[in-house]
């Protein structure tokens, strides 16, 4: 008659538990390093994901300080002549219903500087 209570059932399972305890302890250098290399893996992969976390929060930080409503329009010209846009045309910008508040127009400029041989 089959054991119908589970404690038959249980029996394949506990000699697995049973003669991998056995296999673990025989072989106690292998186990203390697979150990050690699992938990040193364990922790690399959290601190690279922290690390991530931490780098996605200082962008996201930098972008609430910079205004998400920030905008700023480069004007591209042909050749090595930048294009300007007229300040009357950058002040226009906001009654055109762009959804545009305010304006600021800047001009941004550079040249090279020699002293001496440098």
């Amino acid at each position: 008659m089959p054991d119908v209570s589970g404690a038959g059932a249980l029996a394949p399972l506990r000699e697995v538990v049973l003669d991998c305890v056995d296999n673990l302890q025989a072989l106690k250098g292998r186990t203390l390093l697979a150990l050690t290399g699992i938990a040193i893996g364990t922790a690399a992969v959290i601190a690279m994901l922290h690390v991530g976390h931490n780098a996605r929060m200082e962008a996201m930080r930098q972008f609430e300080v910079m205004g998400v409503d920030l905008a700023v329009i480069t004007p591209r010209g042909e050749g090595a002549t930048p294009t300007v846009l007229p300040p009357e045309i950058v002040r226009a910008l906001p009654s055109h219903g762009l959804g545009i508040v305010q304006v600021a127009p800047f001009i941004a400029t550079g040249t090279m500087i020699r002293a001496g041989g440098a």
